[in-house]
Order: C-alpha cells, then sequence, then structure tokens
C-alpha cells in the first residue's frame, strides 16, 4: 500500500498545506512503463499519419494538375463546341416545336372524327363500305382470272 504524509511548506506568505504522494520503487517501473507505451503509440501514430499525408499531398497536387489541365485545355475547346452547336439545336427546337404544333392539330382532328364515330356507324357508312369492298373484290378477281388465261399455255 502506498502512504500518503502531509507535509507543510513555508513560502513567503506564511505556511501553506500540501499532500504529497510517495512514490514506491514498483510504482515507478509502472510510470515508466506507461511511459514508454505512451512514446510507443506516439511514434506508431506518426508512423502511420506521415505516409498517409504524403499520399494525399501527391493526390492533391495531381488533382491540382488535373484542373489546370482542365482549365487550359479542355474547357475552351467544351465552350466552342456548345457556341458551334448553340444555332443548330436551335433549328431543331424550333422543328420540334413546329412537329408538336402539327401533332396537337393531328389529334384535334382525331378527336373530332371519334366525336362524330357513332353518327357515322348509324348512318350506314359501314354500309357503304361492303358494298365497296364487294366491288373491289369482284374486280380483284377479274383481274386474276384475266392473268391466269394469259400465262397458261394450252
Amino acid at each position: 500500500m502506498q502512504q500518503i504524509g502531509t507535509l507543510l511548506a513555508q513560502t513567503e506568505n506564511g505556511f501553506q498545506g500540501s499532500a504529497y504522494t510517495v512514490v514506491t520503487p514498483t510504482m515507478e517501473i509502472a510510470l515508466w512503463i506507461l511511459i514508454g507505451l505512451l512514446a510507443l503509440s506516439s511514434i506508431v501514430t506518426v508512423a502511420y499519419l506521415v505516409p498517409m499525408l504524403l499520399q494525399m499531398k501527391r493526390t492533391l497536387d495531381e488533382a491540382e494538375r488535373a484542373a489546370k489541365k482542365l482549365n487550359e485545355d479542355i474547357l475552351p475547346s467544351v465552350e466552342q463546341m456548345v457556341k458551334d452547336t448553340a444555332p443548330t439545336v436551335s433549328i431543331v427546337m424550333t422543328r420540334v416545336n413546329q412537329v408538336t404544333q402539327s401533332m396537337d392539330s393531328v389529334v384535334t382532328g382525331v378527336n373530332s372524327l371519334l366525336q362524330f364515330a357513332p353518327y357515322l356507324l348509324k348512318s350506314g357508312i359501314p354500309k357503304t363500305f361492303g358494298i365497296l369492298s364487294g366491288i373491289m373484290s369482284f374486280f380483284g378477281r377479274l383481274g386474276k382470272k384475266g392473268k391466269n388465261k394469259g400465262g397458261k399455255h394450252e
């Protein structure tokens, strides 16, 4: 066990109470071991951090070179390409707008046709299409008969 003693020290202003710990040789060895472990952990930490910081510096230097190259070489050419393609994009967008307006007219026309579809179906249009279909099939058969007669050698 350790002994704790109180010593009185005389200072310029008078007496002041101080508490001191008596250090035994075993405690002194333990303290030196702890100080050594602390120093060793500091060395390991520095040995780990220094290469990591050097690699980070190399990476940042490389990123800086890449950023400079981007600003000096690539960015002006991209800017010029954008300036060159802007009129073409404007023309294409104008044409797309015209097509969109045309499609709007087509959709409006189809909508109008669909509104009249029930009336057309009730008014006899299907009969008319049936008659026209029959006439066309009749003329189609006549055309096939004429081709078959001329194509055979008897």
